[in-house]
């Protein structure tokens, strides 16, 4: 019964999305990726100011505007120079107030109210969620990325899992009911692509290259220090997850950013691999220098200037890896043939979907041969104990036995 109801809800917000999609205003502003615009015409938020200020006061010229574009979004205080370099290495979307930012606050957030009740983590973190939209504005892919993290705010709360098929209708739909003009959004487009990406292909990638319920510790089992050091890294950074990640993000993303800006580079999936790991740290230092008052921050500055440094790698390696054009693929733009390219993605999906099925009968096998295995040593030591005991029993009788024979010919003697 709660099935058939959630399926007919499902149906009935399909329907109302359509239709609210389809009767959309044309004459409403599109959204564009690159939205200086939208940043200019956002009404004035003091307490946006005022971290800008303190970020641009209280850091170098060189990473300030990087700073304040990972925190708020505004990307005019960057240099014309450090945006082409950014653009050129297909660094964007870590400018862009996205998921990953949105997540790595919250995370944060609730890292630090670990003490807490359940209800009392769940309530700040939804404030937050709110509170960064305020500040920041509804763009297409902060909206995107304030909807999953309700949704898994709400399953933590409850101890429910999320399904995949469902957050993503929630998504598309709950977006495009809150503005249908998002369809044309290339920033919303790409943003529902990389989801896309990191929930469906990411898990069928590393299933198909490491196994169903692949366990990282087992490589610091094996012998060489070498080997050992490298899984420690990668249990701490996660690069191997890192990895796969990027690469199920690019090439959900590959056809569309050929389609819109004629180029592309593979330097992009390295460059998240290495830089992705340090966004934590840096995300707090930066929130810490922009919202504490000045006689706090004096004191406390040497616990941020750690991630502060970190910022100014960044920086370097953009600025490094962004002389190297021999990864860059250059195409002519507005060609449709590129989302071609999004079949041979399906024939990949499908395929890597059939090899996990796989995976996981051989899998299931094993455990099933192994409960046998089990099963089997189980009857023989059922019957090795009983035969002990029937031994013990038959040694016991034996001599009852031969005690009650001495006892007679003892008696017969006597007698």
């Amino acid at each position: 019964m709660v099935n058939k109801i959630s399926k007919i809800i499902i149906i009935v917000i399909a329907i109302i999305t359509f239709l609210r999609v389809s009767c959309r205003s044309p004459a409403e502003t599109k959204y564009q990726f690159k939205d200086d615009k939208l940043q200019s015409s956002r009404e004035e938020n003091s307490f946006r100011d005022y971290i800008k200020t303190n970020l641009n006061n209280r850091l170098d010229p060189k990473i300030s505007g990087l700073a304040v574009a990972y925190l708020v979004g505004d990307k005019s205080g960057l240099s014309s120079s450090l945006k082409e370099e950014i653009s050129e290495i297909g660094l964007t979307h870590l400018i862009v107030i996205s998921g990953m930012h949105l997540v790595v606050l919250v995370k944060i957030l609730s890292d630090g109210l670990k003490p807490m009740s359940r209800l009392v983590k769940s309530y700040f973190c939804g404030v937050f969620v709110l509170l960064y939209i305020m500040m920041i504005g509804p763009t297409p892919s902060l909206m995107r990325a304030a909807i999953v993290v309700f949704c898994q705010i709400f399953a933590s709360y409850y101890g429910r899992k999320l399904d995949k098929g469902r957050i993503l209708f929630l998504t598309f739909t709950i977006t495009l009911l809150i503005n249908p003009n998002f369809i044309n959004s290339i920033g919303w487009q790409l943003s529902m692509l990389a989801y896309v990406g990191i929930l469906v292909l990411n898990p069928l990638i590393e299933g198909f290259l490491f196994g169903k319920g692949f366990n990282k510790k087992r490589s610091l089992e094996k012998k060489g220090y070498l080997r050992t050091m490298l899984a420690k890294v990668d249990s701490v950074f996660n690069l191997r997850k890192g990895l796969i990640v990027a690469v199920a993000v690019n090439l959900m993303v590959l056809p569309i950013i050929l389609y819109y800006f004629g180029h592309f580079s593979w330097l992009s999936i390295l460059m998240t691999v290495l830089l992705s790991p340090l966004m934590p740290m840096i995300l707090f230092s930066i929130a810490m220098v922009g919202i504490l008052p000045f006689w706090i921050y004096g004191h406390l500055y040497f616990l941020f200037s750690g991630g502060i440094s970190l910022l100014e790698l960044q920086v370097k390696l953009i600025g490094i890896f962004s002389e190297i054009q021999i990864l860059t693929v250059t195409v002519a733009k507005n060609n449709i043939s590129f989302f071609y390219l999004y079949l041979i993605i399906a024939c990949l999906y499908f395929f890597l979907r059939k090899k996990n099925i796989k995976i996981s009968e051989d899998r299931t096998k094993q455990d099933n041969q192994t409960i046998k295995r089990s099963d089997g040593m189980q009857d023989i030591g059922t019957y090795l104990i009983e035969w002990q005991k029937q031994l013990q029993l038959r040694c016991q009788q034996y001599k009852n036995k031969t005690g009650q024979t001495e006892t007679f010919n003892n008696v017969k003697k006597t007698s």
